[in-house]
């Protein structure tokens, strides 16, 4: 039962990881665009406060985990 167990914490980890590096990239799409735009509607940039709420609640989850890249 215990190998079931490090196989699905391995690969959820290694799935988090993956959502984290999106996320990571849609975050700093988002802040290339509110830096160059001047008037930017307030939509935009609700969505990008959005995003990087969810790429740092994503991070803290893997340093709870100590998840490191290989």
């Amino acid at each position: 039962m215990k190998w079931k167990k490090r196989r699905l914490k391995k690969r959820y980890d290694e799935e988090l990881l993956e959502v984290l590096d999106e996320k990571k990239t849609e975050w700093e799409s988002y802040e290339a665009l509110i830096h160059q735009t001047i008037d930017l509607p307030l939509e935009v940039r609700a969505s990008g406060k959005i995003h990087e709420a969810l790429y740092f609640f994503l991070l803290r989850e893997a340093r709870h985990r100590q998840l490191k890249r290989r």
